[in-house]
């Protein structure tokens, strides 16, 4: 389960942006969200995945789709 869900403070007004949270099981993994449809599906991921994604976006030099 999945309870401490943040967004981004660059979330634009009408809800678009993607969420993050971790659960708290043994695994420790990463889920992904859309804001905009908070009981839809989510993407798990490793929490070394996550760094890996994480670390990549920071790296592309702009905030721009992909």
């Amino acid at each position: 389960m999945i309870n401490n869900w943040r967004t981004s403070s660059y979330t634009e007004p009408n809800g678009s942006c993607v969420r993050i949270g971790f659960t708290k099981d043994q695994h420790k993994r990463a889920a992904i969200g859309d804001t905009k449809d908070p009981d839809g599906p989510i993407i798990l991921l490793s929490i070394d995945a996550y760094m890996h994604f994480v670390e990549h976006m920071a790296n592309r030099g702009d905030a721009g789709p992909a």
